[in-house]
Parts: structure tokens; C-alpha cells; sequence
């Protein structure tokens, strides 16, 4: 499958270095595994390094897999870098950087400092974050957290050739430590389920959802304390509303949650469901069955938020936050419906508007999978990295 256009440019090596990838679980996992299947789509060399059992090694193929049994501490860093040595000049590494996801709780600086000073490749590092949040009402272990994390971020950033960033928010954050020929470029993240379903496929999960279901919601996320007051506050409302409305909630900590909402409000219990553990073309079914998806953010809606690219990609209509991380064309775009981030009390009413007005939900879908597509199919991710 050829996900570019036109002549491509000539293949190109790429060495990708990750914390994570599958089956470990995660967003950076899912991401770095659709990105290295892209490129390798495209006729480039692809080698993935990442924590993980040697049993997970394909010794032919691509992306070629390189597990890392011992980590990315200094033994797993060692094979990274002696392998890297053997390397074209003109091959590439692309680190894909969380800094919580490199271990020793978050503090791994020998991995990002060793990785920067002894790769002789052209170095290209996608920033999926920066740092903890720096604040003074940190405790002194966050604050100390914080520091080192963005001492990390910013000792990587001064080597990189290119730097893309998944949110635009975290721009102003590392560009005074890149070199001023390093181009800063925003990357958002792309769907990590599949884009397209069956109609066949969509109406068996509207059916295990409940066929005598008017209206089905859906919340697709980690269920993180700072994003569940918005579906404690709302849906207990939004259900009792109408007996006919039912909630899907799916990833991981649904179960958890649904019986936190049923302990507040014990009368909607037969109105949740809660999936876990499901495989991405389930979860994409199931998405695809809601007529409304609740994707609210405490830092609003960005594009590092794969969770709302699952439901602009398959044309779902979402409600979502604007919040101090959300880049403009959330609010000209028209493809999603925003709701402060900074209160509870109004992300309700944003939904049950929509909710009463079936032309306004058909053409928020129509809006929202226009959108993903014009700007954050994994295609565009694929071109950007090439474009070298």
C-alpha cells in the first residue's frame, strides 16, 4: 500500500527509536508502530528499536523489529548506539519522545544525553510531550521532576536536525534550545484504529449495544482523574434525561469508572456499558455505532489526542474541550463542537443541543471526517517525515 502521491521522493533508512511499542499498550506504542509501517509502505528501510522480548524479533521483513530485552538503560542504549554506528551516514533516526516512557520514573537523562551525544546520523525527534508541568505549587519531588525532564528535553532538542511536536502548544517550550537551522514543525497524531467499517460491521455493534437505544453516547480515553469530572458531571444528567440514551465507555479503567457513575446515580445503571481489552477493529466498530462520542480534555482538545481522531476519522460527531493546549483550527474548522475547559457545568449542554438536532450531528460528522482527513490521516504524518 502507497500512502504518498506522485513520484516519491527516493527510499530513505530510518532508524526509530521508542519506548514502547506492540502489544505494550499505549498511545506512543500505537503511534510508532502505524508511523514505521507507513514509511516501510512507502519502499524506506525501517529498523524499530524498543524495550521487549526478544521473542517480538523478525529477523527479515520491515519494519524490522529490534527488541531491547534490557530496556533503555545503558545496556539496551549500548545495542541501540552499536547498532547505529553501522549505520549510512545519510541513514536516519527518528526518536519518538515521551520522557515518562523511558523508565527510572521518569529521570532516565543518561538515555536521552548518551543517545545525543553519540549518534553521528541526522537526528529527527517527535516530541509526543515536553516535560511534567513546571508550577509552584508542585511539590519539591514534582518540581525536581520537572526540572530534570525538561533539562532532558532540551539536551535532545539541541542535537536534533529536525523537531516535530504533536501539540503546537509545546513549541514555545524547547525552541529556545534548538539550533537555528532546526525546523519546528507541529505533527499531530493520527487515528490509531482502523478509519474505515463495514456498514454490516456498525449495525451488529449498534445491536449489542441495544437496538431499543434512541440514542447511543460513547467515551473512548484512559478515564485520567483530570478528564473524568467532565463524565461525572454530565452523564448522570444526560442519561436520566431520557431512558432510551445509553453510554458506551471503553479503554482502559471503564469498568472502574462505570461502577463509580453507578454509585452516584444507581437508576442509569442498565445505561452503561463498559469495554476493555478490546482490539483496535472492535473499538472502531463500537465507535463507529455512537451517534455522539464525549471527548472532553482539563487541557483542551489538541493533536496529540488520538482518542479524538478514532471518532473524526470514522465521522462520528464529538463533543469536545477548548482548553490553553488547543491549536485554532479546532475553532474554525467546524468539525468538532467545543466547550470550555475550564467548566464542568457546560459541557452537558453542549452535548444535549446536539443531541436535538439530527441535521447538526450529520453535518458535524461530515465536518469532522473532512477534517482528519484534510490534516491528520497518518498519510500526511508519512509525507511530512519524508520530506527531508
Amino acid at each position: 500500500m502507497k500512502i504518498s502521491g506522485g513520484i516519491a521522493p527516493p527510499s530513505i533508512e530510518w532508524a526509530v527509536v521508542a519506548p514502547e511499542f506492540p502489544p505494550a499498550p499505549g498511545g506512543v506504542s500505537d503511534y510508532t508502530a502505524l508511523v514505521a509501517k507507513g514509511l516501510a509502505s512507502e519502499g524506506d528501510a525501517v529498523r524499530v528499536f524498543f524495550p521487549g522480548s526478544g521473542e517480538l524479533a523478525n529477523r527479515s521483513g520491515s519494519p524490522r523489529l529490534v527488541p531491547l530485552e534490557r530496556g533503555l538503560g545503558l545496556a539496551g542504549l549500548a545495542l541501540v548506539l552499536k547498532q547505529l554506528v553501522e549505520l549510512p551516514r545519510d541513514a536516519r533516526v527518528l526518536l519518538q519522545y515521551a520522557p515518562h516512557a523511558f523508565g527510572y520514573k521518569g529521570l532516565n537523562f543518561p538515555f536521552v544525553k548518551l543517545l545525543s551525544s553519540f549518534t553521528r546520523n541526522p537526528l529527527d525527534v517527535m516530541f509526543h510531550e515536553v516535560a511534567y508541568p513546571s508550577s509552584p505549587e508542585n511539590s519539591i519531588g514534582r518540581r525536581v521532576l520537572s526540572a530534570v525532564q525538561f533539562e532532558m528535553a532540551h539536551s535532545i532538542a539541541k542535537r536534533a536536525d529536525r523537531v516535530f511536536v504533536s501539540a503546537d502548544a509545546w513549541r514555545p517550550l524547547i525552541e529556545c534550545s534548538v539550533r537555528k537551522s532546526t525546523s519546528i514543525s507541529w505533527l499531530p497524531v493520527p487515528s490509531n484504529l482502523p478509519v474505515v467499517v463495514p456498514p454490516e460491521d456498525r449495525a451488529a455493534a449498534r445491536r449489542m449495544l441495544g437496538e431499543h437505544r434512541n440514542m447511543v453516547l460513547g467515551h473512548f480515553g484512559t478515564f485520567a482523574p483530570g478528564l473524568v469530572g467532565f463524565l461525572s458531571a454530565s452523564l448522570p444528567s444526560l442519561l436520566t434525561a431520557d431512558s432510551g440514551r445509553a453510554c458506551v465507555l471503553m479503554g482502559r479503567g471503564a469498568g472502574a469508572f462505570r461502577d463509580i457513575l453507578i454509585s452516584g446515580a444507581p437508576s442509569i445503571g442498565d445505561q452503561l456499558v463498559a469495554l476493555e481489552g478490546c482490539s483496535a477493529q472492535e473499538l472502531a466498530r463500537v465507535i463507529s455505532a455512537c451517534d455522539i462520542m464525549l471527548q472532553p480534555y482539563p487541557d483542551g482538545v489538541s493533536g496529540r489526542r488520538s482518542t479524538i481522531m478514532a471518532a473524526l476519522a470514522l465521522g462520528v460527531p464529538a463533543v469536545t474541550t477548548s482548553g490553553r493546549l488547543s491549536e485554532s483550527l479546532w475553532e474554525t474548522s467546524g468539525g468538532v463542537v467545543l466547550s470550555p475547559a475550564d467548566s464542568y457545568k457546560k459541557f452537558a449542554p453542549a452535548v444535549e443541543e446536539l443531541l436535538r438536532d439530527p441535521i447538526a450531528r450529520v453535518r458535524l460528522g461530515q465536518a469532522g471526517k473532512k477534517l482528519y482527513q484534510s490534516t491528520f490521516d497518518v498519510s500526511h504524518t508519512v509525507r511530512r517525515l519524508r520530506q527531508i
